[in-house]
Formats: structure tokens, sequence, C-alpha cells
């Protein structure tokens, strides 16, 4: 079983894919999409997703440093986060997705706002 994070950078009217630990402009937007691959999501109705964010605002903004969850008011696609890139300095993404027969993954995607 396995599962990675795949990430989408959209700035300006483009968009491109990026790697994990990229170094992006702040002012775009960040789409996540979990990718999961040996049954780790069968049977789909057993699955959790769990979406964090932490915030390591630096600079002018590190009153922007903060953790927080994808809210149950966000779209309903539990393999999707999307969010503004605001603020300078470290965010991570962690996403844990858990299957009580099967076992639990997390994965943790890095992007620095510069």
């Amino acid at each position: 079983m396995s599962a990675t994070i795949e990430c989408t950078y959209s700035q300006n009217g483009e968009e491109k894919s990026v790697p994990n630990g990229s170094k992006l402009s702040v002012g775009g937007k960040l789409y996540f999409k979990l990718k999961t691959a040996g049954g780790i999501i069968d049977p789909i109705e057993k699955v959790r997703v769990v979406w964090e964010v932490s915030n390591g605002g630096i600079g002018t903004h590190s009153s922007h440093q903060e953790i927080y969850f994808k809210g149950q008011a966000e779209d309903n696609n539990m393999f999707t986060f999307s969010r503004d890139l605001s603020y300078y300095g470290t965010h991570l993404l962690r996403c844990k997705i858990s299957n009580a027969p099967k076992g639990t993954i997390t994965r943790i995607f890095k992007v620095v706002g510069v």
C-alpha cells in the first residue's frame, strides 16, 4: 500500500506541477491531491483522510504561525485540498489516510513561500 501527495501551483493564470520542498512566490494557490495504490482505500466506507496545515510564517508574517485542519464545510472530496499561499516561510501539509482493517499512511508535503 502506498500514498503520495501531488501538488499544483496556480498564479497569474499559469498552472504548474511542483515537487515537494518547492520555493514558490506568495500570492498563488496550491492544489493538493492524494494518490493511492495497493488498496488502502478499499473498502472506501472504512477510509478517513485528515489534512493538516502547519504555517511557519517568518519575518513580517511571523504572526501567522499556526496549525489548522481542513474544515468539514470545505469541498467534500476527501482526496483533495487547496489553499492560498499567503505567507512567507515554510509551510507543511500533512495528510493522514486511515483504513481500520488495513492501517494508516501519513505523508508530508513542504512548500516555502518566498
